[in-house]
C-alpha cells in the first residue's frame, strides 16, 4: 500500500511540474503582452491625438491658448488614470495562474477546463486523491505539451495597434516636412502682427 501511495505521489509531481513550469512560462509572456499593449495604446493615443489637434490648429480653427491648455489637461489627466490602471499593474504584479490557465484553454478549447480544475484543485485544498490530480493533470498537460508558452499570449492586437502607432508616427513626419505651416507658424504669424502694429504705432508718433 505504501509502496502504491509513494508511486502516485511520484507520478502526480512528475505530471506537475511540467504543468506549472508551462503555466508560469505563458503568464510571464502574457504580461510582457499586457504590458506593451499598454504602453503601445497610451502612445498611440496620445500621438493621433496631438495630430489631430495639429491639423484643426493649421486648417480649421484657430485654437486658443485656453483651449489649448484644457486639451493638455485633458490628456494628462486620462494619462495618469491609464498608466495607473493598465501600466502599473502588470509592472508590480503577477499574472494569476487561473488567468493564465484561461488564456492557455482558450487556445484549446478541447481541454474542457481541465487545466483550470487541476490548478483550482491543487490551490483549494491538499485532502484531493492524488489519483484524481494525477489524471487530471496528464489529461490537460497532452494537449498543449508540444505547443510554445510564447505564443499562448494574443499578440494580434498588439500588432494592428503597433501598426496605427508608426503610421501615425509616418504621417505626423511627412507632414512636419511637407506641410508649410509648423507647430509654430501660429506664434510666428501674431508676432509679426504685433511688431508691424508697432511699427505703424511708432511711424505715426514720428510724423507728428
Amino acid at each position: 500500500m505504501s509502496q502504491a501511495a509513494a508511486n502516485s505521489t511520484v507520478s502526480t509531481s512528475e505530471s506537475a511540474d511540467p504543468i506549472r513550469s508551462y503555466v508560469e512560462s505563458a503568464a510571464s509572456h502574457i504580461r510582457r503582452t499586457e504590458l506593451l499593449y499598454g504602453w503601445m495604446t497610451w502612445l498611440t493615443v496620445l500621438l493621433f491625438t496631438l495630430f489631430t489637434f495639429i491639423l484643426v490648429d493649421h486648417w480649421l480653427w484657430d485654437v486658443h491658448q485656453g483651449l489649448r491648455l484644457v486639451v493638455w489637461g485633458i490628456l494628462m489627466a486620462w494619462s495618469i488614470w491609464w498608466i495607473v490602471k493598465r501600466i502599473v499593474p502588470p509592472l508590480t504584479h503577477r499574472i494569476n495562474p487561473e488567468h493564465a490557465a484561461r488564456v492557455i484553454e482558450g487556445q484549446f478549447p478541447q481541454s474542457k477546463d481541465s487545466l483550470i480544475s487541476w490548478i483550482q484543485l491543487n490551490e483549494q485544498s491538499a485532502n484531493h486523491p492524488k489519483s484524481v490530480l494525477n489524471y487530471i493533470g496528464k489529461y490537460a498537460f497532452r494537449f498543449f505539451r508540444n505547443s510554445d508558452a510564447a505564443q499562448v499570449a494574443d499578440v494580434a492586437n498588439l500588432i494592428r495597434l503597433s501598426a496605427a502607432f508608426f503610421g501615425c508616427l509616418l504621417c505626423i513626419l511627412i507632414y512636419l516636412f511637407a506641410s508649410p505651416k509648423s507647430g509654430l507658424t501660429r506664434s510666428e504669424e501674431h508676432t509679426s502682427e504685433l511688431q508691424s502694429h508697432s511699427d505703424l504705432v511708432c511711424r505715426l508718433l514720428l510724423e507728428k
